[in-house]
């Protein structure tokens, strides 16, 4: 039985491709965990720090960063599992 990643989320409350990230995920019946820095800048810069990515959302799988929600979107596209082996 494979094993299903840690989806981590990083999101602001303002941002529509955070809650299209959301969407996509819930669609696709995948359990994510949610970290809202709308205003938690220390945590932001932390997340630009590691990613180089100034954007939310930010996504991460296993602790690694896939990049926002165009990266997920790609894996999600014709009902393809978006976590099958070779994805990453």
């Amino acid at each position: 039985m494979p094993v299903t990643p840690r989806v981590v989320l990083y999101t602001a409350v303002y941002c529509p491709w955070c809650w299209r990230a959301k969407s996509l995920l819930d669609r696709h019946g995948i359990a994510y965990e949610e970290h809202d820095v709308t205003i938690d800048f220390a945590e932001r810069r932390r997340l630009r720090d590691e990613t180089g990515q100034r954007t939310v959302p930010n996504v991460f799988l296993d602790g690694v960063s896939i990049g926002g929600y165009d990266e997920l979107a790609a894996r999600c596209r014709a009902g393809r599992d978006p976590f099958s082996p070779g994805r990453r």
